[in-house]
């Protein structure tokens, strides 16, 4: 489903999808690394968590959502949207505990 997903999303081919998906999975690990830093390190990979969350949370309703069955799809989809919204709210709240 995922490379469906990235390829439907960004209109790119099934092997140029995997191959985004497996560099977004090599930036996740060094995303991780990165909160565990102090300073400019730590800022920019919360910068790109909350950034990367928002957006993986917003794939679904993208991907799946037709305008010609937008009730149905978003009674759907959008919950799947709303689990995955803390992806990028938590990357958001060490955000601005940070800058107190």
């Amino acid at each position: 489903h995922f490379l469906w997903m990235t390829s439907e999303i960004l209109g790119i081919s099934a092997s140029s999808a995997r191959m985004f998906l497996i560099a977004a999975g090599i930036m996740d690990l060094v995303v991780v690394m990165g909160v565990f830093a102090r300073g400019d390190v730590r800022r920019m990979a919360l910068w790109y968590a909350f950034v990367w969350g928002i957006l993986t949370a917003l794939a679904r309703p993208l991907a799946y959502v037709e305008m010609e069955s937008v009730g149905a799809d978003l009674t759907r989809w959008l919950p799947e949207m709303l689990i995955r919204i803390p992806h990028g709210g938590v990357a958001a709240l060490l955000l601005i505990q940070q800058k107190k």
